[in-house]
């Protein structure tokens, strides 16, 4: 049997050679879309045990995210002219990293590519725009960026959408 990486790689249209000619990680990338697609969306309406379990998932792994960057506000603590130490880190930081407060210093752990990292995407962007970070169409922004660069089988700009989105739609 195949797998549903595999149906993605062993279909071919037209314009796949010349896609992979210009995208060297063109196959690769789109495999890892139907993968997060499989994951977070795939049957998750219907009411069956499969969608039922994928719902579950997801839920448990977006409350884990919220948890992790509310630990993560927690022990960064507040600077007192600019607010939480955590909110101010780069968008671009965070939407790939979870930061870990030790002291004054952070390390930081890498997010696994694909479902987990479009979860913590929402929930760094609902956490900045609840503490008042973030405006409602930064994070949105953030949430739909986020979301391109793990399921669009395309380079996506690391600049941030709502500082400069004229950058980021031309590169």
């Amino acid at each position: 049997t195949s797998s549903p990486s595999g149906e993605v790689t062993e279909q071919s249209g037209a314009s796949s050679p010349f896609l992979r000619s210009l995208y060297l990680f063109f196959n690769p990338t789109v495999q890892g879309a139907r993968n997060t697609y499989n994951t977070l969306l795939k049957d998750i309406h219907k009411n069956t045990p499969d969608g039922a379990r994928r719902r579950r998932t997801a839920l448990v792994a977006l409350t884990g995210a919220f948890a992790l960057y509310a630990a993560s506000r927690a022990f960064g603590g507040d600077d007192e002219d600019y607010g939480n130490r955590t909110d101010n880190l780069a968008t671009a930081t965070v939407s790939r990293n979870i930061p870990i407060w030790i002291g004054d210093r952070y390390i930081r752990i890498p997010v696994p590519f694909g479902a987990p990292a479009v979860l913590w995407n929402i929930a760094v962007s609902v956490s900045r725009f609840a503490s008042g970070s973030m405006t409602a169409p930064e994070a949105a922004l953030h949430m739909m960026q986020g979301a391109a660069e793990h399921t669009v089988p395309f380079p996506i700009s690391q600049v941030d959408v709502a500082k400069d989105p004229s950058f980021w739609f031309m590169k």
